[in-house]
């Protein structure tokens, strides 16, 4: 997803509005439905303001009974580029030694910051880290689910099954009261 930013540059205080429907990465492709992606781009003399939102269907096995599930995720995002050009000057390259190659230093505050160079910038890597970051390590295709029975492996959504209750050690039965109370 490339903004095109020279129509950004000649109108400085208006923002500009974008809204596409991407395809899910490819380590993604087969869990993630199209990533539909709303946002507005403005120019702020340093670099540029990307305000938006992103939403999209992920599809999974449940963690707790193995059938397919899937969650919808939206989010919200807020995020300044700054033109390279203007922030990377000539105090901050050196020569590496070892390679004979200029590298830029830069400041620890710099390092969290997006930086695009030339007349376009390029949103696919951001919004691939968006979406990677907002998928949920574990879904179940409802709360309410049972799971499976961690002794046979029966869909406990089913039909219910006895091969787990064992003997309590009498000693602790009076744990296994107060725990069922809470």
């Amino acid at each position: 997803m490339k903004v095109e930013l020279n129509s950004l540059k000649s109108a400085p205080d208006q923002a500009k509005s974008f809204e596409v429907e991407l395809s899910p990465p490819e380590e993604l492709k087969e869990q993630v439905a199209p990533v539909h992606v709303k946002f507005t781009a403005k120019f702020t003399g340093d670099g540029v303001l990307v305000t938006g939102d992103l939403s999209t269907t992920y599809h999974d096995e449940c963690h707790r009974c193995l059938k397919p599930a899937e969650k919808q995720i939206e989010l919200d995002f807020q995020e300044e580029f700054l033109q390279k050009e203007k922030f990377y000057d000539q105090d901050k390259v050196q020569d590496d030694a070892n390679t004979n190659k200029k590298e830029v230093v830069l400041e620890e505050e710099e390092l969290s910051v997006d930086y695009f160079s030339g007349n376009e910038l390029d949103l696919t890597d951001f919004l691939r880290q968006l979406l990677i970051l907002a998928i949920p390590p574990k879904i179940v295709c409802k709360d309410s689910c049972p799971g499976l029975c961690p002794y046979c492996g029966k869909d406990l959504s089913k039909e219910k099954c006895n091969c787990g209750q064992e003997e309590v050690d009498p000693r602790l039965v009076k744990l296994r009261e107060l725990k069922k109370d809470l």
